[in-house]
């Protein structure tokens, strides 16, 4: 979580910085422009900053200097209203754009106005303290969110070889408001599906703590639940839910693995719709599945749990994780690779991948591995490259013959259809840069894979 001393801080030393400003703009404005000039020709930019005094101009810049320092003071009282923060972005933000015209029409030096006042948008944006459940970072409902808007916990456990489930808790907030469960059971011989759905008003207060079992309470005492409904219960240590015929009262054991998947620079933009959040990467399972054939006992399986939610969904994506791989424990990996729609154009894909190979973390999450990922994926299968400073990491996503097919909806109410696997091969080469030591791990059967795409399939939807 981030912290809230953090944005305490910055957006009281703005408060400062918006008076002092707002005096030299005040009484010194020609001399402020050409202080500015001067930074801007040190810095190689052309062109000249001008500040006229007395005239209408000069009273609003005043005004507006002002308004900031006391909404910016306003904010450090009360980080939890992000009505004053969002203010203040969002007047940078308008100045910024109005700074580029000026750099179009009168030359570059007024481009350092406009960075000024991004960094001060970037600041403020990136210290804000997110509402998260306790210490898990992104497994809280988001509560302080209008219409659309929609979360996904998604789950899946290794449970034996050529056996693994995949649950999902969702709320959907947009033109279908409803809350539901969902399961697949992969077997060798067959894939049970299944789906539950009620009322989205029919779900408890997020993030309380709920006994859903008095007989077995030490299990929830002081567990946080995200999704409550009947029987249905998620929180911090416990899965319990019902899709159709199959069900499940799972409790977790949390190897503390997380990661954010969206950049925050990314968040800042506003560039993607939706986040993912795996607050969960390392977990293992204990407890029972049931269906209509008998029960299956699971002690101690790996498994994870991660959260999306977001206005709507991205245009088409592919998943991959995996924390059982052959001959190599304590190693962990997750990637996700999205295709955007924005301005009505689809963006190549963008991928966040990490891997953890012990207590050591390669990550691959900036705006730079986000573009330059090499990823193809489609047709059952999907290989990626990703370089940084640390490392390269190569791999390659197989899906075996038989997949479920789950058609999910939008907030928009329109549909995607997810080719789901639990059970694929997967392939990783890592090379270590420092080190110059290359590393392969190897999954037969035992990787997450899905592809999902908005391409109305010919077969028949399992779920």
């Amino acid at each position: 979580m981030q912290s809230e001393k953090t944005y305490r801080l910055t957006a009281k030393a703005w408060s400062i910085v918006f008076v002092a400003v707002a005096l030299l703009f005040l009484f010194i404005p020609e001399q402020l422009a050409d202080t500015l000039t001067q930074l801007a020709a040190m810095l190689g930019l052309s062109g000249s900053i001008t500040a006229p005094p007395h005239n209408l101009w000069h009273v609003l810049t005043f005004s507006l200097m002002g308004t900031l320092a006391l909404l910016a003071a306003q904010s450090a009282k009360e980080p939890s209203n992000s009505v004053y923060c969002k203010t203040i972005v969002a007047a940078k933000l308008i100045s910024v754009m109005g700074f580029l015209w000026l750099t179009a029409l009168y030359g570059s030096a007024w481009l350092t106005c406009a960075v000024a006042d991004g960094f001060v948008a970037l600041t403020l944006v990136m210290t804000f303290p997110k509402k998260e459940l306790g210490n898990i970072p992104g497994f809280a409902r988001p509560t302080d969110v209008a219409s659309p808007f929609y979360n996904v916990w998604l789950g899946k456990i290794d449970l034996s070889p050529g056996n693994a489930l995949w649950f999902r808790y969702t709320t959907l907030n947009g033109v279908k408001q409803e809350a539901s469960t969902w399961a697949i059971l992969f077997q060798e011989e067959k894939i049970v599906t299944g789906k539950n759905t009620w009322p989205l008003d029919q779900l408890a207060p997020a993030n309380s703590v709920i006994l859903p079992n008095d007989d077995l309470a030490g299990r929830f005492i002081g567990k946080k639940q995200v999704f409550h409904l009947g029987k249905q219960h998620l929180d911090e240590a416990n899965a319990i839910g019902e899709a159709g015929e199959v069900s499940w009262d799972l409790s977790f054991v949390d190897h503390g693995k997380r990661f954010e998947f969206v950049p925050s620079s990314v968040k800042a933009l506003g560039v993607a719709k939706s986040t993912y959040n795996n607050c969960f990467m390392d977990l293992r399972f204990s407890g029972e599945i049931k269906t209509a054939s008998g029960t299956i006992k699971v002690e101690n399986r790996p498994g994870m749990i991660g959260h999306i939610y977001g206005k709507s969904t991205a245009n088409e994506w592919a998943w991959a994780h995996c924390n059982n791989f052959e001959g190599s424990e304590h190693v962990v990996f997750e990637s996700l690779s999205a295709r955007l729609k924005l301005g009505g154009k689809i963006t190549p894909p963008l991928t966040s991948t990490v891997l953890f190979v012990g207590d050591k973390c390669y990550s691959f999450c900036t705006i730079k591995t986000l573009l330059n990922t090499h990823s193809v994926f489609g047709n059952g299968q999907w290989e990626f490259k990703a370089t940084s400073k640390q490392a390269t990491l190569r791999g390659k996503l197989t899906s075996p013959q038989k997949v479920a097919l789950v058609e999910y909806t939008d907030t928009d109410d329109s549909n995607l259809w997810c080719h789901n696997s639990k059970l694929s091969d997967l392939e990783l080469e890592l090379t270590d840069h420092s080190t110059k030591e290359t590393k392969k791990f190897v999954a037969k059967g035992t990787a997450a894979f899905e592809l999902v795409n908005r391409n109305r399939p010919d077969r028949k939807v399992d779920l």
